[in-house]
């Protein structure tokens, strides 16, 4: 974990150049290709070219590298900033189906440490 006095943030984040597949909770529609700026255990940052609310509920899926198992979860957007081209939202996970917190932190170090 990376807590130094002042940052709020539970887990390291990482850069990264992955994908996800986003779309809001509730709406059976498909989901959109979205590009991750950076991850970690709790959440990840994204870029949209349309802003989100903050509290909108998500559903999103990502492939970690070297690794079959989609990860599916529940993430709610806790902040939106404009940028050059695009919004940057970045969500917070409230379920993750089939990673523990723990197990998705430790793959995470592995893979960009």
């Amino acid at each position: 974990m990376n807590q130094t006095l002042g940052e709020k943030r539970a887990f390291e984040r990482f850069d990264a150049d992955m994908s996800i597949w986003a779309r809001p909770v509730d709406e059976a529609g498909d989901y959109i290709l979205l590009e991750i700026a950076n991850i970690s255990a709790g959440g990840l940052l994204f870029k949209l070219d349309q802003p989100l609310a903050r509290g909108d509920r998500l559903e999103v899926r990502f492939e970690l590298p070297q690794n079959a198992d989609l990860v599916a979860a529940a993430a709610e957007v806790r902040h939106v900033r404009r940028d050059a081209d695009h919004y940057l939202i970045g969500v917070a996970f409230t379920s993750v189906e089939n990673y523990t917190v723990e197990a998705l932190l430790a793959y995470l170090e592995a893979l960009f440490t």
